[in-house]
Parts: structure tokens; sequence; C-alpha cells
């Protein structure tokens, strides 16, 4: 589902240019930002090409470099101070997050007379590729509540993108816009006891690790629950109702930590479903600012994947709502992740009747 049209920031002062090809005519550099420490562009990347094109959203179009590295391009001139200020965040959180292997997509150069981005590149395709190409017998002969990706991989797609988006949040950042299309996928390379048996036992099974990409919603200083800046796009099936009001309303549209949660909710029930909650439904934005995903599911044929007491179920309860309050944190979401993942284990793999 494509984002609403996004409310434009005051553009800044450039030449006239027509099309971003590459190479980019100077630009009007913008002011440097503190947390923009990330080195300039070495000279032979500034000469290479932008011809794979990978993907576009609201403020930009993203270009496949070599095999590792991408790069970020802005849209049209508007879209300058937004990639600007993700340079920042992505500059904060690619020097704080350091953990092997990475949860986000790290910047590792920046062009600041441009707004370009140099990013990591996973050629691997992001959730929404990988749950939509689901074996049609996997999404029509399934055991009850057995998500489309099947027990082992949305599980644990569960707990490492929780996991990521904790982490995003500690460095003190909220995402603002976490859907299937921003979440890229990278092989397992092992270290968890569990997994690694499951991968064992299961030769040609390839588990397949989520990745944040896209900061270019994100605000830095709202950690798990502060924040409260208006954010610039969303999009309308996986944002939070209370996000989805202020920005429809023109109210603004506050970000919080707990709009992430919500976010993180919906793009696991995407994951189990193989299709977006509210796809193909006229004025989506009335039913998604209800709050109740689950209850939407369950009124349609899709109802098997989010089974009363079942897996998927017992992962997003609580992440709704039409407002923040009373919605769980990550922590628990975390807990009960580790509790199913410890049942499916101990209990035959999904086997049977297991999982509702």
């Amino acid at each position: 589902m494509s984002p609403l049209a996004p409310k434009l920031p005051t553009p800044i002062t450039i030449p006239p240019t027509s099309l971003y090809t590459h190479p980019t005519p100077p630009l009007t550099p913008l002011t440097p930002h503190p947390l923009t420490a990330t080195p300039a562009p070495p000279q032979h990347l500034l000469s290479t090409p932008y011809t794979a094109k990978l993907g576009s959203g609201a403020w930009s179009t993203v270009y496949a470099l070599t095999p590792q590295l991408a790069v970020k391009t802005p849209s049209n001139p508007s879209a300058l101070p937004i990639l600007h200020a993700e340079a920042s965040i992505l500059s904060h959180l690619t020097t704080t997050l350091t953990a092997s292997p990475p949860c986000i997509a790290r910047i590792h150069y920046y062009d600041p007379k441009t707004a370009h981005l140099y990013l990591d590149h996973l050629a691997a395709g992001t959730l929404e590729s990988l749950a939509r190409a689901a074996p049609a017998t996997t999404k029509t002969k399934t055991q009850r509540g057995e998500p489309v990706l099947g027990f082992a991989q949305w599980l644990f797609l569960a707990e490492r993108l929780v996991a990521a988006v904790r982490a995003v949040h500690a460095a003190g950042v909220v995402h603002g816009d976490i859907k299937w299309g921003n979440v890229l996928l990278r092989p397992y390379a092992g270290g968890d006891e569990v997994w690694d048996a499951y991968c064992a036992e299961n030769p040609g099974a390839a588990l397949m690790e989520p990745v944040l990409c896209d900061f270019s919603s994100a605000q830095l200083g709202g950690g798990g629950g502060g924040g409260g800046e208006e954010v610039s796009a969303v999009t309308t099936g996986f944002a939070a109702p209370e996000v989805l009001r202020g920005f429809l309303g023109g109210g603004g549209a506050p970000l919080r930590g707990s709009a992430d949660v919500y976010s993180v909710g919906m793009t696991l029930l995407a994951a189990a479903l193989g299709s977006e909650v509210y796809e193909g439904v006229r004025h989506v934005g009335i039913y998604a600012r209800e709050g109740d995903p689950v209850g939407w599911v369950r009124g349609g044929e899709r109802a098997v994947r989010v089974a009363r007491g079942g897996v998927v179920e017992g992962v997003v309860r609580g992440c709704f709502g039409r407002g923040e309050e009373g919605r769980v944190g990550l922590e628990e979401v975390a807990e009960r992740v580790k509790v199913w993942k410890g049942r499916w284990w101990e209990e035959g793999r999904g086997g049977g009747r297991w999982g509702w």
C-alpha cells in the first residue's frame, strides 16, 4: 500500500535541475548536522552510473551500486532536507548499534551537496516479497493458525524484528514507518541454539533475518515512549491510529515509541497473512483508525491465520488499539515470542494440531 501524499517541508534553495541523473550538478549544501559524521563517498562511486533501480517512495529512489552498496537519491528538491535528516539519524544509529550482524541498513557515505545516502545493499529482497511469494499450497492448505511463512520463519521474524526495533529505541530513535516493505532480509548466520538446531534438522530451510531500512520518517530523541514531533509521511495500512488521525486531520501527527509497537504488530500480521490487513479495501483510513486489525481479519476468509489462542494472536495481542493508552511495550512482545518459540520447539515443531 503506497504512502499518503507527504506534507512537504519548506524547500531549500537550489539551482534549477531536471531529473536527478548521476552525477548530479552541484547543489547548495545543506547546513551540516552535528550527527552527520559519515564520510563523503570516494570518487569511484561518484562516477558509477545509477541504473539498477531497487525501489522508490515518497521522498526518494534507491539504486544498487554494487552487490554490497546501494544509493538513496532525492526524488525532488523538497526531499533534500528529509534525506539530510535521515543521514543524520542513520549516522547516529550506525555508530551506536555496533552488534553484528547489524539490525539496520547502515550508512557508509553521505554527500551533503546532493543528499545522496550510500547504504547497505541486501539482495535478498524485502519481507513483503517473501510473504507474497509464499507457495500457494502454504496459503491454502495449512493447519489452523499457521502463518503463510510457516511457524519457524514467522517466529524467527518476530523475535528478530522486535529485537531490532528495541535496539533502535534504546538508541533514542523512533522509526515512524515500520512496514513489511521497509524490512530487508538477509540469511540467518547462526548463533542461536534453537535456530541452529532447527537449521541442522532442516538442511533445505533458510531462515531470513529482518533488517530495518528507510528512516526518512524517523525522529531522534523519542526513545521508547517520548518524541512528539510531527511526521512528514505515513503509510495508511501500517500507521498507528493516533498518528493517522493527526496526519489526515491536519493537526499534526505526533510520533512516539508506542506508534512503532502498533506498526510492528501490523507488519507481523501482514507476514502471517501474506497480504496487507486492509488490502483491496476502499477508504482504508476509515477502518485503520479503528485500531482493531485482528477483528477485521477475523471477519473474512483469512481468519484461520489468527485463530483465537494461536501463535499469531498470542504474539500481537495488545499491540493495537485506537490510542497508545493500554498498548503493550516491545519488552512484553519479546517475552511472548520467547514463550511461543519454546513451546514450538518442545511440542513438535508445529506438527499436527500444534499452535491453536
